[in-house]
Parts: C-alpha cells; sequence; structure tokens
C-alpha cells in the first residue's frame, strides 16, 4: 500500500482506465506499466480511489509531499501504517581499516562485483541482440 490519491488505501489496488491499456483489443504489459507509472506522476489524471490522498493534494500539495515521502518510508498518515517501498537506509560497512588504505576484504568484495557488473554488461548485450532479432522476425512476418 501506498499514500497516493489513485491508490485504493484497503486493498492496495489501482484503477487503470481500460482504453489506456487496450491494444487491438488484448491487455499487454508495456501500456499496462506506461499507464500505472503516468498515474503515479500525474495523481490529478488518476481516478480517485483515496478520498483523503486526493483531498491534500489538492488543498496542499507541499503537504501531500511531505505524507507521500514519509508514507513511502513505513511511516504512518492519520494513523494508517504504510509499507516500506523505498527500503530502510542501511549503513555502509567501513571500506578500509584504520591506516586508510582497503581491506583485502573489501578489495574482494570489488572485484567480484566487478565481475558481476561485466557478466551483467553480457547478459543484457545478449537480450537486446535477442530482441532486435524477434523485432525484425515481427517485422518480416
Amino acid at each position: 500500500r501506498i499514500f497516493h490519491p489513485a491508490v485504493n488505501p484497503s486493498t492496495g489496488g489501482v484503477e487503470l482506465p481500460m482504453e489506456r491499456i487496450m491494444v487491438d483489443g488484448a491487455l499487454q504489459m508495456q501500456p499496462i506499466l506506461h499507464c500505472l507509472r503516468q498515474l503515479m506522476v500525474a495523481p490529478t489524471d488518476a481516478p480517485i480511489m483515496n478520498l483523503d490522498a486526493s483531498a491534500l493534494l489538492q488543498a496542499d500539495s507541499e503537504g501531500f509531499r511531505r505524507a507521500v515521502r514519509l508514507t513511502l518510508n513505513g511511516g504512518e498518515h492519520r494513523g494508517c501504517k504504510f509499507d516500506n517501498v523505498l527500503g530502510a537506509v542501511v549503513a555502509a560497512p567501513r571500506a578500509s581499516d584504520e591506516g586508510g588504505k582497503p581491506s583485502d576484504k573489501m578489495k574482494l568484495d570489488l572485484m567480484g562485483l566487478e565481475v558481476m557488473k561485466d557478466k551483467l554488461k553480457q547478459k543484457a548485450w545478449e537480450f537486446q541482440q535477442q530482441n532486435n532479432r524477434e523485432l525484425r522476425d515481427l517485422e518480416e512476418g
């Protein structure tokens, strides 16, 4: 659940306008995600599911922004506890020993991250190539 005019405070449900998410009579993921993003970014265009959030947005936009920040971090608004969707802030481990140089563990962790980064780049490139092939097949077929 999040504090937003377009999100039902009891269920967390969102009502999406069918005319914006149907493509050739079928539901497709990209229009759904695009519509959901637009509803979150521009709540004035959204169907009102949370009257309290809608009224606060109209009456006090700064108060609305403060309430959104508070509730997205797991805070409460008018006695209602919201989910922490931004994640908890975790203190970073110390990167070095007392001499100011990175520890051996930190060096190994950084090397592991570099390997993971390279693998992720390779996988992203493979996905991009596969998508390009599928697009060409669709255009040709």
